[in-house]
C-alpha cells in the first residue's frame, strides 16, 4: 500500500504553454482574420474571440492605433504584429463625416447627432453606452476621446466642435 500524499505535498501541474509563433509572419488583413489566425499569432482562443468581438462592435479596425486599443492586445503582441497589420481601404472614409461639422455637446448628444457627425449607428450606440457607463456624462474632451470608436484622427477633427456645459 502506497502512502497517500497530503495536499501540501501534491505537485501542481504547470500551465500549458502557448504554441510557438510561426517562424515567418506575413502581412494579413486585420478585418478578415478569424480565430485560427489570431491563435496562430500567439493569442489564446478566448483572446482571439475578444478581438473579433471588439472588431465587430467598433465597426472594424481603422488603423494600427485602433487595433492597439483592443484590451487583449499587449504591448509586446502589438510590437510583434504591427509591421504585418493591413487595413482595408474604406471608400466611405470612416473618419470623415458625410455632413458638415457643427458644435455639439457630447454629454447631451443623441445617436442621431453622433450619426450626423459621421459615426455609424452602431458607433453612436457605443458612445451612448460608454457615456452611460461614465455616469451619464463624458465631462471632458479626454474622456470622450477614450471611447474605442473615437480614434485620434477623428478626435482631432471633432475637438474644435466639442462643447461641454
Amino acid at each position: 500500500m502506497s502512502p497517500t500524499p497530503i495536499a501540501s505535498q501534491q505537485v501542481k501541474k504547470p500551465k500549458p504553454q502557448r504554441a510557438a509563433l510561426p517562424p515567418t509572419l506575413r502581412p494579413f488583413l486585420v478585418d478578415t482574420a478569424g480565430v485560427a489566425t489570431w491563435v496562430r499569432f500567439g493569442f489564446s482562443k478566448k483572446q482571439a474571440a475578444s478581438i473579433l468581438r471588439y472588431r465587430e462592435k467598433s465597426g472594424g479596425f481603422r488603423n494600427k492605433e485602433h487595433f492597439r486599443r483592443c484590451y487583449v492586445v499587449s504591448e509586446e503582441a502589438y510590437t510583434r504584429l504591427a509591421p504585418y497589420l493591413l487595413f482595408q481601404k474604406k471608400s466611405s472614409g470612416v473618419n470623415k463625416p458625410t455632413h458638415k461639422l457643427f458644435p455639439f455637446n457630447p454629454d447631451t448628444a443623441s445617436a442621431a447627432t453622433f450619426e450626423a457627425l459621421g459615426f455609424s449607428a452602431k458607433q453612436a450606440q457605443v458612445l451612448l453606452n460608454y457615456r452611460k457607463s461614465l455616469g451619464g456624462s463624458f465631462g471632458t474632451p479626454e474622456r470622450f476621446s477614450r471611447s474605442y470608436v473615437v480614434d485620434s484622427a477623428r478626435f482631432q477633427t471633432l475637438k474644435p466642435y466639442l462643447r461641454f456645459e
